[in-house]
């Protein structure tokens, strides 16, 4: 592969939502907001060795699971993002309640710069929040949200995520 200056990404992405999974992607525009360390995704494919007596070498490999995350850390603490954060928040006006067992399902969508300048969007239909949330206030310091989505399969033949160059 030839070096390619414009093929480096660099700059910031933002993080959009929508309360309804299955959103088609147009649709997905309400911002998180302000993040700190910018927002990762993470593909972590599990790979099985296909194995004979004969060889010492594998003869081949099976795709057995497939893993997407996408992390940030939310600098803007409003409860929007506080419920978007928590697997089982639910909110009614300016109160958010824990312990009702109810897994949240979201359509998310990150938008940045691909090379040569075009628009990259990352979207998942369908999403949980899956990581631990913690809020702490210091003197001085910004309180952070942090927020993990775990992109799951909705119908059997449906992607689970895509990526767009535009």
């Amino acid at each position: 592969m030839a070096k390619t200056v414009a093929n480096v990404l660099t700059g910031v992405a933002t993080l959009y939502y929508h309360a309804t999974a299955g959103t088609a992607v147009g649709s997905v525009v309400t911002e998180v907001g302000y993040t700190e360390d910018g927002v990762n995704i993470e593909y972590a494919p599990t790979v099985e060795d296909t194995r004979v007596e004969e060889e010492t070498m594998p003869i081949g490999h099976v795709l057995t699971q497939e893993d997407v995350s996408i992390t940030c850390n939310m600098a803007e603490s409003a409860l929007a993002n506080l419920e978007l954060a928590m697997a089982g928040a639910s909110r009614a006006g300016a109160v958010i309640t824990l312990g009702g067992g109810t897994l949240q399902n979201f359509a998310i969508k990150i938008v940045g710069t691909a090379p040569a300048g075009a628009t990259r969007t990352f979207y998942a239909g369908y999403v949980h929040p899956t990581g631990t949330v913690g809020q702490s206030y210091k003197k001085g310091g910004k309180t952070i949200v942090p927020v993990t989505f775990k992109a799951y399969k909705y119908a059997s033949g449906a992607n689970a995520v895509t990526w767009t160059d535009a």
